[in-house]
């Protein structure tokens, strides 16, 4: 793995990305918050 051949560029093998604004960010946490609480049914969104 440590041998790659010269011609070939030292990447992570991951795309660039552009880095999140705070907002982006803020909305992330708060996507992943209500997924983790739709997953683990906490708060199901069918309660009446």
């Amino acid at each position: 793995m440590t041998d790659r051949p010269d011609n070939r560029p030292n990447t992570d093998g991951l795309p660039k990305t552009q880095p999140l604004k705070p907002s982006q960010v803020r909305q992330n946490v708060n996507a992943k918050r209500m997924l983790r609480r739709l997953v683990q049914g906490e708060n199901p969104p069918t309660a009446p």
